[in-house]
Formats: structure tokens, sequence, C-alpha cells
């Protein structure tokens, strides 16, 4: 064994080579496990295959050539390694677990012995693709019948719906022989539902770290699993931001505020507040918006801000409550647009945000979520057109999701000025590949 671990030590002259050393002085009391690694490349390639699904008339054969795993294999000038690797083939062949075809000396293809499965995948330590299938299909079933029935008890049914329709697709996946998006392996998949089955149910504001350690007693899992939590609520559910969207789901890093200013008076725990005489406004914490008992516009509009410069710069409207809500409008920051629109019916709302994608998507989403009849505030072809000299090219994504809003109101058959000018900026702005920052506009 000493003998065989200088040898490769002395082969090992760059550092990809020296990786490959350290797999082989971890593994080689066993045997070379180098081509026991080959022989996962090659069942991953059976278990992809219609074969592997039963669908194949024709027996398919599952090979790899010997030079795609070690290029030096073709050197002719170092005979040593050459002879090295052959009995590595040797040994995985006298096992029976592959099947080898040489021309003279030199192995052309190494090919997977379908018919030696049961014991390779015992000499892997590798569960069967088949019986992973078959535990998650259980997994899920169990989990959509949780979702479908739980509409009325869980809180968020945006996010439900969500769930519903990637647990509906996954279904259908393992249904073809194919693992679920998102999977890497059990334990990880298994602390992913954890994390949503959590999220789905969570009721004002939690920190990141505090669930975290609630659900895996690790303050730092959570934020392990947050690019995956980020992406499958994305592409699955109707956000308009993906780095917003556990915030949105009341999952937050730090307390989050709402600023106003403008012609509002609030009362606060008896105390009445009259923000237009307070230079710069007042911000309130997500716990502190419990305590306000009511809230007067005396203005006539109020206009929520998506930016923090513009609000900052918005001084010059004095008949107006301005609302920044310091993010995304989740649960908490909804709720208290609710309760000024229910204290406030008889002025007009508008929002002000990003004249691009996420910008429509985030006042669509505010309109949807209130319940208020927001309309647009300088979001419109003309601004555009005012302040073309600082407009920005718009990317291929912008593009994609700008045509999914035009379409989105065509189908819903929107008639009224509103909606029929909105489609007419959107279009004016992939006419002119176009998109404009809120800070731009004074």
């Amino acid at each position: 064994m000493r003998k065989i671990k200088a040898f490769f030590l002395k082969m090992i002259t760059n550092a990809k080579e020296q990786i490959i050393y350290l797999w082989l002085k971890i593994f080689l009391i066993f045997f070379r496990l180098i081509f026991l690694s080959r022989l996962n490349y090659l069942v991953n390639r059976y278990e992809e295959s219609v074969t592997f699904l039963g669908k194949n008339r024709i027996n398919q054969s599952f090979n790899v050539k010997p030079e795609k795993i070690f290029p030096k294999y073709l050197d002719e000038t170092d005979y040593n390694f050459f002879k090295s690797l052959n009995d590595d083939i040797d040994e995985l062949e006298i096992f029976g677990y592959i099947k080898v075809r040489r021309i003279n000396a030199r192995t052309e293809k190494i090919s997977l012995n379908t018919e030696k499965l049961v014991d390779i995948y015992a000499k892997l330590g590798r569960t069967k693709k088949s019986d992973i299938i078959v535990e998650l299909k259980q997994y899920l079933k169990e989990k959509n019948a949780k979702y479908v029935s739980g509409f009325s008890e869980l809180k968020d049914s945006d996010i439900q719906k969500v769930i519903c329709k990637y647990l509906k697709i996954q279904l259908e996946r393992l249904d073809l022989g194919k693992l679920p998006e998102y999977y890497d392996n059990k334990n990880d998949y298994i602390d992913l539902w954890t994390a949503i089955d959590a999220i789905s149910t969570i009721n004002g504001e939690v920190y990141v770290r505090d669930l975290s350690v609630r659900l895996f007693r690790d303050s730092k899992r959570l934020e392990q699993l947050k690019g995956k939590l980020e992406s499958l609520l994305y592409k699955y559910g109707d956000f308009p931001e993906k780095d917003i969207i556990l915030e949105d789901c009341g999952l937050i890093k730090n307390p989050s505020y709402i600023m106003v200013k403008g012609a509002i008076s609030v009362v606060v725990s008896g105390q009445k507040l009259d923000l237009g005489k307070i230079s710069g406004g007042i911000a309130f914490s997500s716990d502190s918006l419990r305590d306000i008992e009511y809230i007067s516009v005396y203005g006539d509009n109020v206009i929520t801000v998506e930016n923090l410069t513009s609000f900052s710069h918005m001084n010059d409207i004095k008949n107006s409550g301005l609302v920044y809500l310091g993010g995304y409008h989740n649960s908490v920051k909804c709720d208290f647009l609710k309760k000024i629109y229910s204290q406030n019916k008889e002025i007009l709302y508008y929002h002000f945000g990003d004249i691009d994608a996420g910008g429509f998507y985030i006042y669509e989403h505010l309109r949807r979520k209130t319940g208020i009849p927001f309309k647009i505030y300088n979001m419109d072809m003309n601004i555009l057109d005012k302040y073309k000299d600082y407009t920005k090219e718009l990317t291929s994504n912008d593009k994609n999701r700008i045509m999914k809003l035009i379409e989105a109101y065509t189908e819903n058959h929107i008639k009224n000025d509103e909606k029929y000018g909105i489609i007419r900026t959107l279009n004016y702005m992939l006419e002119h590949g176009v998109k404009l920052e809120q800070e731009a506009i004074e």
C-alpha cells in the first residue's frame, strides 16, 4: 500500500492531480476508488436513460473512455501511469462491474455491466434512484395533501398556491423518473421543506436567525437554504423581485420600518402626531404599528414611494401623505396601508416607482395585496420621453418580464384608461428598449 501511495505521489505534478491523489489517499484502503467514482458516472448515465425508465426497446450501453477521466492516459511517454490505470481497469473488470474493449494493450472503452447493478450499488454505498423516487413520491404526496386541504387553515393563500404548483409539477417529474427540482440529497431536501412549512404559516414578521434556531438549532442553516427557497418561490410564484421574496413572506434579517411624512396625522397610544409639522417625517418600526390607533390624511392623496432617495427628496408635495415602505410590501406593511385606506377612503392613492418590469410588478402586487385602488404616479411614457437621456437599456430578462405583464393585462381584458396607459407604456419600453430608475425623476 505504501508503494502504491508513493507511486501516485510521484506522478502528481499539478493542482488537479493533487486533488486526485488526496482522493486516492483517503479511499485506497478499499481499492483504487478513482474508477469506482467512474462507476458512479456510468450509473448516473444509466439512471438518466430511457432504459432505467423501462421505455427503451433496445439495450443501451453506458460507457466512458479512459482519457475522458485522465487525459494523461494518452501520453505515450509515461508508461508507468498508463500501466497503473490499466491495472485499475483490470481490477474492476475482475469484479465484473465493467466490460472492457481493448485495442492491443490500450483500453478503448469501459462499459457498465448492468447485470451487476445490485452489487455495484452495494459497493458504492449508493441508494438506487428508483428507491429514492418511491420514497420521494410518498413524501411529496403527503405534503400535497396537507397544502391542498390546508387553504382554510394556513394564513397566506398566495404562498400555498405557489407550493401546490411546485408539488404538482414535481410529482409529474417523479412519474417520469426525474428527481424533484432543488433536490440534492435527502437531508437537505427535508430541511428545505421544514423551512417552507414554517414560512407558509408566518404571521407578521420573524427574524431569519430566530426561526433558523427554532427549526434547526443552527442560526445559519436558513441562510444556507436561502438560495433554493428564493429560487423555488420565484419560479413558481408571482413576485416582483427574487431577492425580496422572503421579506414578503415575513422573514426578515433586521427590524423593518415604514417612513411617513406630509399631510398625515396619527394617533399613537393616545398621543396625536402631525407629521406635516415634522421635517423629514417619522419612521415607525413594524412592532410600533400595532400602537397606531388612528390615521388621518388631511391632504388630497397618499403616495407610496418605492425608493428611499426619491422619498427623501419629495419635500415640495405639500398636499400629499407620503409613505416609504422600507423595502417590500409584506403583510405587516400591507396591513398599515389597509388601515390608512379604511379610515381615508375619500382620497386618491398613487404608487411611485421605477419604470421597469420590477416597478410595475410591485405596483400590481401592491394593488392585489391591499385591495386599494392605487394609480401610477410619474410612471408613464411621457416621463420616459422627458428623461430619455437617463434611461438604461433593457436586458433580455427585462423584456421577458414586460411581455408577461402585457400578456397578463391583455388576458384580463383590461380596458380602463389606467391599465391601457400602462400597456402603452410597456409597449413603448419594448419598442425603444429602455427603462428608467425612479431616482432620475425630479
